[in-house]
Formats: C-alpha cells, sequence, structure tokens
C-alpha cells in the first residue's frame, strides 16, 4: 500500500510471468497469454512469440491454402506432397499429382454443362434427379424429358 514494492529496482529484479501456467515470457520480458504463442500475430515486441513454433506458426486456416505464410515456407510442406489453394479442391479439374484434389468430391450434376433437366433438377450426393412442372411426366427413356400430358 505504501509503493515500496513497485520501486524500479525491485521491480527490475522481478523475473518472470504472474501466472506461469497460462502466460508466455517474451525476450523483453513482457508477458501475454500462451494462446497468443504461435497464432500468426506478432505480440511479442521482439516478436518471438511467433518464432520456433515447429510449423506452426499461423492459424490452421492459413496452412497448406498455397500461400507461403512463414518465413521458412514450411506451412506449405507435408500438404500430400502438393500444395494448392483451397479453391482449386474439388473444382473438378486435376490439379494435384495424385489427383487427390478431387477424391470425396460430390459434384454438383445440376449446375454441369452435359446435364440438362428439362424443367427441375435436384442435386443429391452422388447423383441428381429430374422432376418436370404440373401437366407434364418425366420420359423414362432418358429421365431427363419433360412431356406434356395434354392437360
Amino acid at each position: 500500500m505504501d509503493g515500496t514494492d513497485e520501486s524500479e529496482t525491485q521491480c527490475q529484479s522481478y523475473k518472470g510471468c504472474l501466472n506461469n501456467s497460462t502466460q508466455y515470457q517474451c525476450a523483453g520480458g513482457h508477458c501475454i497469454s500462451k494462446d497468443f504463442v504461435c497464432d500468426g500475430k506478432h505480440d511479442c515486441p521482439l516478436n518471438d512469440d511467433e518464432e520456433d513454433c515447429g510449423g506452426h506458426c499461423i492459424s490452421k486456416d492459413f496452412v497448406c491454402d498455397g500461400k507461403h505464410d512463414c518465413p521458412l515456407n514450411d506451412d506449405e510442406e507435408e500438404c500430400g506432397g502438393h500444395c494448392i489453394s483451397k479453391d482449386f479442391v474439388c473444382d473438378g479439374k486435376h490439379d494435384c499429382p495424385l489427383n487427390d484434389d478431387e477424391d470425396d468430391c460430390d459434384i454438383n450434376e445440376c449446375k454441369s454443362d452435359i446435364l440438362a433437366c428439362d424443367h427441375y433438377c435436384t442435386n443429391l450426393p452422388g447423383s441428381y434427379t429430374c422432376t418436370c412442372q404440373q401437366h407434364y411426366t418425366l420420359q423414362h427413356y432418358d429421365n431427363v424429358t419433360c412431356k406434356s400430358t395434354g392437360v
């Protein structure tokens, strides 16, 4: 209460953070939450909270996104051997050497240039179905053509 514990000499002699289990001490002595270490943002004055992150120098959203975000570019390594932007995954084009960017992709057949339901198309997992407007019937020879019932 008298401020004697706040003298510069006593404060300089104190090393460490108040709670070592939840705080990280920056190289300059500054303390930050451990949640801020290796989160892709520089929170320490000397930026040491983003060093030695073992390949996790950035948010997981930026790993294997086709852009080099880490100083050693290690965020784009071990991504199945080849890194591509997320925009190129399941786009119908093989961008990876093993074509694994198109594995387990459900293609929307209703948006295909080849398929054209006469009236309505409903995309299903791994398939599609065509339906017709009222007073039309689906022709079973191709399951895409609608024919008037004459009503």
